[in-house]
């Protein structure tokens, strides 16, 4: 299960994602609802997601990127990953994701990608 904090640089969200611990537990589902709630009703829908200390992600980490993204594209928003390790970008490739998905190699790129609204 994934844990993340949150911070903001220049209006946009950076995400920190990090292993969590073996197993499902209440707090990751917590994290992931009030995450949720948030891309519902903030304001600025840019955000931009560090996989910087995952080396590995699981079938339901993959799932809750993909909802991540879908609930961003429904209100018009723009999510970028960076940070991200070859073999999860690797496996993105292979499960024919990586699409989905802009990917940086660094948060002043991924910055780059989300300029601010006119």
């Amino acid at each position: 299960m994934l844990n993340c904090s949150m911070h903001e640089v220049g209006g946009v969200l950076v995400i920190s994602l990090e292993e969590g611990g073996e197993g499902p537990d209440d707090r990751g589902a917590s994290y992931r609802e009030s995450l949720y709630k948030l891309v519902q009703t903030r304001e600025d829908g840019r955000f931009a997601v560090d996989l910087g200390k995952l080396e590995f992600m699981s079938s339901a980490d993959f799932g809750f990127m993909i909802s991540l993204r879908k609930r961003i594209g429904m209100r018009n928003g723009q999510l970028v990953l960076f940070d991200v390790d070859p073999f999860i970008r690797d496996t993105l490739a292979t499960m024919k994701l990586i699409s989905l998905f802009t990917i940086a190699e660094d948060l002043t790129e991924a910055l780059t990608h989300l300029p601010a609204p006119a």
